[in-house]
């Protein structure tokens, strides 16, 4: 076994002796050597020419030693994958010739993180100390370090040993929140130790997966080729016992050569607000203390009986910053026969449908699954992954459950979101502990809009017996206006039975398919992402406050609208695509929970008509589909009329 991890780290490592992967030159340019014209150069400008040679020369050079030692490991990034405006990485791990991960006792950037920013307000999550905290395997934002990135600047990590340590390995994690997102990753590295320089050149992509060799996640740059210490650092490497290295291919999307390119990548940097609204619902709902267990006790499944077998695909505590806690111990009653599957709820693979990833109880419910700590800890939130293996067998996840604190009772007939049997929406839902749970979800919050008064002119009323509630609203989208290739929306409101608007996060919306960068030639950077959907900026033509999707083959496109809390929606607003209208959506239909509640047909936006919206002019109009007999309500709803 020793064997084969050493015979790993050798395949996917860049070793000490060999030259660092530095590119200057192309193959077919010639050595750098001083030309004959340097000759005759001025003396000062013959110096400074023959300086920049020589330093270029040395750098080509460069071969990684042997067994450095230091106490200050510095990152100099200067430049990313692709992304334009944001730079980050997952993580990072240091041996020391021991075997052991370094003790650190410091980790900082500059620029810090993304806080920096105004529009953040110093709350997002994926700050520097995020990259030593030994979760790297992950697309989770609280494991994450994300900065702004500027073209021709240095961005540096500084890490500070407790001690001086000799360096046998260092593995870097690459940004892997998600395939189009690990463009931000690092790419141009040089590495430091107490001044002296062990690494430059390239960090691979991550894929923004999750499963696969260490390969697909970054770079692991070996000090020493001695099997003796490469055999301690293999007995304290989790990544290579870990069964997450086995790589499950994921195709690449080929589409007829006959589709046109489109593009949209912005001049300005887009929000990546991922963590604003997240930590703010995660951290302000406030937490409870938890002396020993907390257990779940799980009541009913979504079968007709409710008492057939159920499961589960995965659970995880957050603490009172909204950070994962480590969970000790986990035990069910009934107990569970085999513990290897019960362990599977905690092994972090979560969006999936594999079922060998998934717990499934022995017998009927009731189960209690217990959850247990070592010490004392605040919890705020529980969150949820419910069985997920087929939409046939997602029926079989948990619908009903009581949660107890330290066998207390704290919440009874918590409503469990059923799994939806794919993986085009994250599944987890947040539970949580501290506060009782307002009628939307984690991560939206609702005000009331400013609008004066107008005649309703035009709008699309339903009038079911009562106003839709549920935790999924998908909007299915049939056709466009013309175009074969590519299906669009400028934005999208929903409104609480108050008609107050509901604020959505990044954490409540997504798309399938996501967005044109999931195709080969858009290289990821396209802007018109599911998050433009919900920035408020739908009366323009602009792309950048756009989304935009590829029509796959045999596949239909959704937006999905997603709630931790089943949610009640009085009447939902929808801009249609306005950069190119032939894109822009023509029939659709409105799904909550699986159940079809509305379908209809979008207007076309006509460039060359205004529109007036109370005072003030507009050219991309709104349809409103009204789930309310109410007269407040209808007539909040209205549409903008011809100008």
């Amino acid at each position: 076994m020793v064997a084969k991890k050493l015979i790993n780290y050798f395949a996917y490592g860049k070793a000490v002796g060999l030259k660092a992967e530095v590119h200057h030159q192309s193959e077919e340019e010639e050595p750098l050597t001083p030309s004959p014209s340097a000759a005759r150069l001025p003396p000062k400008q013959r110096s400074v020419t023959e300086h920049l040679q020589q330093q270029r020369q040395q750098e080509e050079d460069f071969v990684i030693p042997e067994l450095p030692s230091g106490k200050s490991l510095v990152l100099d990034i200067t430049s990313t994958w692709g992304d334009r405006h944001y730079l980050g990485l997952n993580g990072i791990e240091i041996f020391s010739v021991t075997g052991e991960l370094v003790q650190i006792s410091d980790t900082r950037a500059n620029p810090a993180d993304i806080n920096i920013l105004p529009e953040y307000g110093g709350k997002d999550p994926r700050v520097a100390a995020n990259l030593t905290d030994r979760v790297n395997r992950t697309r989770d934002d609280m494991h994450l370090w994300l900065t702004p990135f500027t073209q021709g600047k240095h961005h540096f990590v500084n890490i500070t040993f407790a001690k001086v340590e000799t360096i046998a390995m260092i593995r870097i994690w690459n940004y892997n929140k998600s395939r189009i997102h690990s463009y931000r990753g690092a790419k141009d590295v040089t590495i430091t130790l107490d001044g002296r320089m062990i690494f430059k050149g390239e960090i691979a992509r991550a894929s923004g997966g999750i499963l696969g060799a260490t390969d697909s996640f970054g770079d692991t740059i070996l000090y020493t080729t001695e099997d003796s210490i490469l055999e301690r650092v293999a007995e304290n490497d989790d990544s290579f016992n870990s069964v997450m290295n086995l790589s499950v291919p994921e195709p690449a999307v080929t589409i007829s050569n006959d589709r046109p390119l489109t593009a949209d990548i912005g001049d300005v940097r887009p929000l990546t607000c991922v963590g604003v609204d997240n930590l703010g619902s995660w951290g302000s709902c406030g937490a409870v203390l938890v002396l020993q267990e907390v257990a779940l006790r799980l009541v009913s499944s979504w079968q007709a009986n409710g008492h057939a077998r159920l499961g589960l695909t995965g659970l995880d505590v957050l603490g009172e910053t909204g950070q994962p806690v480590r969970v000790a111990t986990i035990e069910t009653d009934p107990p569970t026969t085999d513990p290897h599957i019960l362990a599977r709820l905690l092994d972090g693979s979560n969006e999936t449908t594999n079922e060998d990833e998934m717990w499934i109880a022995d017998g009927p419910p009731p189960v209690t699954v217990h959850l247990k700590f070592t010490s004392p800890v605040h919890v705020c939130a529980i969150v949820v992954w419910n069985y997920n293996a087929s939409p046939e067998l997602s029926y079989c996840g948990v619908r009903q459950i009581e949660i107890y604190v330290d066998n207390k009772l704290l919440k009874e007939d918590v409503l469990v979101r059923k799994a939806p049997g794919h993986c085009q929406y994250p599944i987890g839902q947040r539970i949580g502990l501290a506060l009782a749970q307002h009628n939307h979800s984690a991560g939206a919050t609702a005000h009331q809009p400013h609008q004066p008064p107008q005649p309703l002119l035009k709008y699309t009323l339903y009038t079911p017996s009562e106003m839709p509630s549920g935790f999924v609203f998908q909007l299915v989208l049939l056709s466009t206006w013309g175009d074969h290739y590519y299906v669009g929306l400028n934005g999208i409101e929903f409104y609480d039975p108050n008609c107050r608007i509901i604020q959505l996060s990044e954490n409540n919306i997504c798309a399938y398919p996501a967005s044109v960068n999931i195709l080969e030639d858009s290289g990821g950077k396209d802007v018109r992402t599911p998050d433009k959907l919900i920035d408020g900026i739908n009366n323009t033509t602009d792309g950048s406050h756009m989304w935009l999707a590829p029509i796959l083959p045999g596949k239909l496109n959704s937006v999905y609208v997603i709630f931790d809390v089943s949610t009640t929606v009085s009447m939902i607003k929808l801009w249609n695509y306005a950069k190119t209208p032939t894109r822009g959506v023509k029939e659709f239909g409105i799904l909550v929970d699986d159940l079809l509640v509305y379908n209809g047909v979008l207007d076309k936006v006509n460039l060359n008509t205004t529109y007036s919206e109370g005072s003030k002019p507009c050219h991309v109009p709104y349809r409103t589909v009204i789930f309310s007999r109410e007269k407040e309500t209808t007539a909040k709803g209205r549409n903008p009329t011809l100008g």
